[in-house]
């Protein structure tokens, strides 16, 4: 269960905030642990809860036996706690990867078992390692289950992050006051991050998959560019707004939840560009692995060394595959580039450092993206057609897709700018329509859930409605909501049912035919995108820190592309 997802939305957060308020402080941090088992429950099985619930009984006894215990005592039980951890994450994520290498290089045919992911397995281990480090090297350890729980498995980070430290929330966990003001601007919050994973990145993962229908050798070098800028922009829209709507939740419960992006496309650096990107997870690499190695304290051979430890293991944690370890080794090359040749060239060109970056960044995420060296080394080849026959391949397909896709490329572009920060940071300007706005996306997902189609957003975002009071608003929608939903479910006159009978059928005949063609002027590619989005999908690793989320796209019903009458594919 995802964020985006109509359960959560309709069912999982209206009940589990109507709960939390209501109950008394001494409470609310139970009420946000069994909020949260429940969360994780429904989204990811009973083996994927138990495994949750061990890790978290097993760091708080760890944590607590290390209290008043001399350093050997301390670091034999770190020890321990690190080994498990480590176990899990090979034993899960890394073990068919290392079998399958092994196998390779020995000759050796090794029997496989893929084992299921456990969803947010890297995000909740790294806390809890952070957690146990802290508390070796002098902080104090939480002697109350539910507090630590709390800190360590609340809904609002569990899944995707940010990784926090406890130093963060114990002050929080022990005494806090909920405003109206908390609510609203975590509301607020909550709304801009929705909007950017479901208008913005959702809308243009299809433009990826299109590329993919149609072979990465085949590609046109304009178009193998602009699929390497919007999946860029998909993967930032994507991964920032699951943060956004983290910290939004987490303001709602009072409970601090740090930005974990900043304006990254931005950057003048490769370096700097990280320090803004997955801010959360630089910062836990950099205090437990970079300045442990020495850092930059011992000489430049013992810099490269801490840099590349840092970047290889990074690359490992997004995913167990070679095209990762690749990722992490061309940054950082980048990064020691910038480092100790062309760092002050860039500091003192600003132009000419903004367009380093935007040209170097989406190349990376070519490598991020595409699983087998194979193809990725097709993609290269069209990116820069050097050498080859088939370099002079038209242009006409880039110029079919940019047709349906050149406004949301801009949109999002204009949200990768200070500018819409600034607008948000403007009371006046930004706290009314938050909910208005949020009322008219429920509306538009709910009704491209029941119907197959898309609402127009922009004739409803009207001044008189925009200017609306927010406080009875909101509950009204929660309330609005439920009520439809539970018509839904009950079905007093069958009329739903009859309705999912009808459209199961003519999904069932549009697959039979191939495709249903256009739909209010969209290609049918998006066409087909825009039916089966609110689908459930597959987890698999794929983004930087969404491990499973983003590479689901390429589960999408693919339909063949036809420029002028013809198939491209």
């Amino acid at each position: 269960m995802s964020f985006s997802d109509l359960t959560f939305l309709f069912y999982f957060l209206p009940l589990f905030f109507a709960v939390y308020y209501v109950l008394p402080f001494r409470f609310k941090n139970a009420a946000l642990v069994l909020g949260s088992f429940a969360f994780y429950f429904i989204g990811a099985g009973a083996r994927d809860t138990l495994l949750l619930s061990g890790v978290l009984l097993l760091h708080h006894a760890l944590a607590r036996a290390m209290a008043g215990k001399e350093v050997r005592t301390r670091k034999a039980l770190l020890i321990i706690a690190l080994a498990a951890d480590l176990f899990c994450l090979v034993y899960f994520k890394y073990a068919a990867f290392i079998l399958e290498n092994l196998g390779k290089l020995t000759g050796t045919a090794f029997s496989l078992v893929e084992l299921a992911l456990p969803l947010g397995v890297s995000f909740y281990l790294f806390q809890s390692a952070g957690y146990l480090i802290d508390v070796y090297r002098g902080e104090e350890a939480e002697k109350n289950l539910i507090d630590y729980a709390a800190f360590t498995i609340a809904f609002p980070q569990l899944t995707m992050g940010p990784i926090l430290r406890y130093r963060e929330w114990r002050g929080a966990l022990k005494e806090r006051t909920i405003t109206r003001e908390d609510v609203f601007s975590g509301f607020e919050l909550f709304v801009v991050g929705l909007c950017f994973k479901v208008l913005l990145a959702d809308q243009l993962a299809p433009l990826w998959a299109s590329l993919e229908r149609i072979g990465y050798e085949y590609l046109s070098t304009p178009l193998a560019w602009l699929g390497a800028v919007s999946y860029s922009l998909q993967l930032y829209f994507d991964f920032s707004g699951y943060s956004l709507m983290a910290m939004g939740l987490g303001q709602m419960l009072a409970l601090p939840v740090p930005r974990n992006f900043d304006l990254p496309y931005t950057a003048r650096s490769v370096s700097e560009f990280y320090r803004r990107w997955h801010i959360t997870l630089g910062t836990w690499f950099r205090d437990y692995v970079y300045i442990p190695l020495g850092g930059s304290r011992n000489g430049n051979a013992r810099t490269v060394l801490s840099l590349t430890v840092v970047w290889f293991f990074t690359g490992l944690w997004h995913g167990a595959s070679w095209n990762f370890v690749l990722w992490g080794v061309m940054l950082l090359g980048f990064i020691l580039l910038e480092k100790f040749c062309i760092g002050n060239f860039l500091k003192e060109h600003k132009v000419l450092s903004h367009v380093y970056l935007l040209f170097v960044i989406p190349q990376t995420w070519v490598i991020f993206r595409i699983t087998r060296l194979k193809d990725v080394g097709a993609y290269f080849s069209r990116l820069f057609p050097l050498f080859g026959a088939h370099s002079a391949i038209s242009a006409q397909d880039v110029l079919k897709l940019l047709s349906s896709y050149w406004w949301l490329l801009l949109l999002a572009i204009f949200f990768c700018l200070p500018q819409p920060r600034r607008f948000m940071k403007t009371p006046r300007q930004f706290t009314r329509p938050a909910p208005a706005v949020s009322a008219l996306l429920g509306v538009r997902v709910l009704h491209r859930h029941l119907v197959g189609q898309r609402l127009p957003l922009f004739p409803f975002l009207r001044r008189p409605f925009m200017s609306s009071r927010p406080f009875f608003l909101l509950p009204l929608c929660f309330v609005s909501a439920l009520a439809l939903n539970a018509y839904a479910a009950l079905d007093p006159t069958g009329v739903y049912q009859d309705y999912l009978e009808k459209l199961d059928a003519a999904d069932a005949a549009r697959r039979g035919n191939g495709h249903s063609g256009r739909r209010r002027g969209l290609p049918v590619e998006r066409a087909q995108s825009a039916r089966t989005s609110s689908r459930p999908r597959p987890r698999s690793a794929s983004g930087p820190g969404t491990g499973a989320r983003t590479g689901a796209r390429t589960g999408r019903a693919r339909l063949p592309l036809h420029h002028g009458g013809r198939e491209l594919l």
